[in-house]
């Protein structure tokens, strides 16, 4: 089957989307410069013990945060990145855990000093980055793991031949006891193609060490390569052709000599995504309620701490109720894989299934989420269904969701999703009327508010207040309520 990515840029925006057969598959979108990846040399701002984490200043508008189990500092840190504070003898005693990560951050962290830090989670609107002393340059093939000595193969690589040849030409190539892991991608490249993309990433990283000693904190050290660089270097499925709009971008991606698929410029005036009929689609991707074929539908709930779906019945015809219960089940389990991967869902996500009597049904339905969920590049992990009937699945976190990157907090409801009824705001305003008349003379109390509000407040008829309906009001269901100006 023909795979196709297509390349949308503007001034606002970069867009990439991957189709196959005409089907939207994945969807990213980019809105300004990123910070994950990004390796900075901070300088700790605050430690909170309660916390067991540290507030990093890393040069952008929030700290950054650094909690104890992202924190891992070895003697060489000290004397290759000229951190400050440094007491040999504190650092040598200081209380570990089994992984050999420090168990208190007071002990190795203090206020003012300086810390290399990457980042791995973007900051929000409320929260800053997350970040962590565990570095990783990836490659196209590779990924360099300075904190480590290891060597490692992608689990993704299922070949036993090709995992041992891949691990010795790692070993023969390891310098200064750096650790690496060989990506899912090197299973198809050549030794020349693994040499040369190991010895990018250990230029990176020392020109890194460099940095760190030769320039103060707070400092960007390590910038992450551009959005659509990366994207097309973490895609490790076969590409046939690659479509962009933008000639910078055409010129970037021709650069690449691991790019294999045939690169296409477009310039034709009608957009791109309407050419490939991508733009019809991408309304659904920020849908609340999905229809199913069958009839049923899904709802999607995206909240601060975890992503609520809800699968609901519809009349799918079968047997039986429990057949078809089971078809919706089966079929949601299909597009609630595909809405997570292209929403870029990540963290906690609960899925609340139609329940199901047959215990070999809900085996099947799960099952069926997992082998929807193989093709994701992303670690997760699907867990059974409980004994509330919900389906509880974790996925990594990275970059933000689809909602979060383009969307922001609603200024009318705060993000709650709801408004209050007419008749609940006049009753507001009902009882504010007898507050004002209670405890202050008023000679007129003038109230202006959206047309359902008005009608409400008006059938009251009460005495000495003055209602006027305002149909050009943005905010729904508003109202000002003011007192009339007295006579001179």
């Amino acid at each position: 089957m023909s795979t196709e990515i297509v390349v949308s840029s503007n001034p606002f925006s970069t867009r990439i989307a991957r189709i196959r057969e005409g089907e939207l598959i994945r969807y990213n979108v980019s809105v300004s410069d990123e910070d994950v990846g990004n390796i900075y040399k901070g300088v700790a701002r605050n430690i909170v013990p309660s916390m067991e984490a540290a507030f990093i200043d890393i040069g952008l508008e929030k700290d950054a945060f650094l909690c104890t189990s992202d924190l891992y500092i070895t003697p060489d840190d000290f004397y290759l990145f000229a951190l400050s504070h440094y007491d040999e003898e504190r650092f040598l005693k200081f209380k570990k855990d089994s992984f050999g990560r420090p168990v208190h951050i007071k002990d190795v962290i203090q206020k003012g000093q300086s810390v290399i830090v990457q980042v791995v989670r973007p900051q929000s609107r409320d929260k800053g980055p997350r970040v962590s002393t565990y570095l990783t340059i990836p490659g196209r093939y590779i990924a360099l793991l300075p904190k480590s000595t290891n060597i490692g193969v992608s689990k993704k690589i299922k070949n036993p031949e090709k995992r041992r040849a891949l691990y010795k030409l790692l070993e023969k190539y390891q310098e200064d006891d750096i650790g690496m892991i060989a990506r899912t991608a090197s299973a198809d490249a050549t030794e020349n193609q693994i040499i040369e993309d190991i010895r990018d990433c250990l230029r990176i990283y020392r020109y890194t060490k460099t940095a760190a000693i030769d320039n103060p904190a707070p400092t960007l050290l390590y910038r992450e390569n551009n959005f659509v660089i990366r994207e097309l270097r973490d895609n490790i499925k076969p590409i046939d052709t690659i479509v962009v709009d933008d000639s910078s971008v055409f010129r970037q991606i021709s650069s690449l000599s691991w790019i294999n698929a045939k690169i296409k410029m477009y310039s034709d005036p009608e957009p791109v995504f309407d050419v490939y009929g991508i733009s019809k689609k991408i309304p659904e991707l920020y849908a609340r309620k999905l229809l199913l074929k069958s009839g049923g539908s899904i709802i999607i709930e995206e909240t601060e701490a975890l992503v609520a779906i809800d699968v609901n019945s519809g009349k799918t015809v079968g047997k039986s109720l429990e057949e078809m219960i089971f078809m919706t089940n089966m079929e949601a389990a299909e597009l609630i894989a595909m809405q997570v991967k292209l929403r870029n869902l990540g963290g906690i996500i609960i899925i609340d299934f139609i329940d199901m009597a047959d215990n070999g049904h809900k085996q099947s339905v799960v099952e069926h989420l997992k082998e929807q969920m193989t093709d994701d590049r992303l670690k997760y992990r699907v867990n059974e269904i409980s004994t509330l009937g919900l389906v509880e699945m974790t996925r990594k976190r990275t970059f933000g969701s689809l909602s979060e990157i383009t969307g922001m907090q609603c200024p009318i409801c705060n993000g709650s999703g709801r408004l209050k009824s007419p008749e609940s705001i006049a009753s507001d305003i009902f009882e504010e009327i007898r507050r004002l008349v209670l405890f202050n003379s008023h000679q007129n109390l003038y109230v202006e508010a959206a047309v359902p509000v008005a009608k409400l407040v008006s059938s009251l008829k009460i005495k000495n207040v003055i209602v006027k309906s305002n149909d050009k009001w943005k905010e729904k269901y508003s109202v000002r309520l003011t007192e009339a100006k007295k006579p001179a």
